[in-house]
């Protein structure tokens, strides 16, 4: 009989101690960790029977980004949603490329390339690369011998004559700076037909060789539509179509120049 009363108080102290344990760890998780702890740690939480809650108050800066790419108002509720915590402030979205979908053109020999998007150039003049040696430094485009537009790798005979007969050698050029390279920008024009015509050469040095990129661009003199008749709707579209292509013009050809990349 004595035995079986100390089997049972040293249950009932067992029990008592398990019983408080339980509660006082409970009440411990619940003091000492942030709700989001909870949510981190599921299973530990249904142990001791914490049932966390999140606070409504953001954070400062736009919330918190979580790591699947969404943004949430605290750690707290990007847990709870299970997405985890990437970083405090809002989501960077990354930007797509608008070039990602362009024709490229490139030269092994450089490690240069660059993008054009369809249909922007004409037929025939879209953008080439020529290389050719040269031991000289670029000031001016008068510097450019006509014999490294005829000798060129990649050169043609209707390249050397607009080289020449468009006077690119008689223009000063302006020395420009794309991706951190150095270009000499020879550009001309003319006009016929009701368009304008632009040429135009950028040119670098590397290792005594030089890489020009040449192409052409034309414009249409939009007042060949004018003056606009009276219910004449697809003259109206045709001068819209013709002022919008002129304005985005040299903004694409600006974009297209800055796809020149050396590797």
């Amino acid at each position: 009989m004595k035995i079986s009363n100390t089997i049972f108080l040293v249950l009932l102290i067992i029990i008592v101690i398990v019983i408080g344990g339980y509660f006082g760890a409970r009440y411990y998780f619940s003091l000492q960790y942030a709700p989001e702890y909870f949510y981190m740690h599921p299973t530990l939480a249904k142990i001791f029977g914490v049932t966390p809650v999140c606070s409504t108050v953001c954070v400062a800066g736009g919330g918190v980004c979580g790591k699947d790419g969404k943004n949430y108002c605290n750690q707290c509720i990007a847990f709870q949603h299970g997405a985890g915590y990437a970083h405090d402030g809002a989501c960077v979205k990354p930007t797509s490329d608008p070039t990602g979908g362009w024709n490229v053109v490139n030269n092994s020999e450089f490690g240069f390339s660059l993008k054009y998007p369809n249909n922007f150039f004409d037929t025939g003049h879209e953008p080439k690369i020529l290389t050719g040696a040269c031991t000289y430094s670029l000031n001016n485009c008068s510097e450019i011998p006509d014999v490294i537009a005829e000798n060129m790798q990649g050169g043609d005979a209707d390249i050397k004559m607009n080289w020449i007969t468009n006077g690119v050698l008689d223009v000063a050029g302006q020395t420009i700076n794309i991706n951190n390279a150095s270009y000499l920008l020879c550009q001309t024009s003319d006009a016929g037909m009701g368009h304008v015509y632009n040429y135009y050469y950028y040119v670098t040095v590397k290792n005594d060789k030089c890489l020009v990129v040449n192409f052409d661009t034309s414009a249409t003199n939009c007042s060949a539509y004018l003056p606009l008749e009276k219910g004449n709707t697809q003259q109206v579209t045709n001068y819209n179509n013709c002022i919008t292509k002129n304005k985005n013009q040299p903004i694409i050809l600006n974009e297209v120049v800055n796809t020149f990349n050396f590797k």
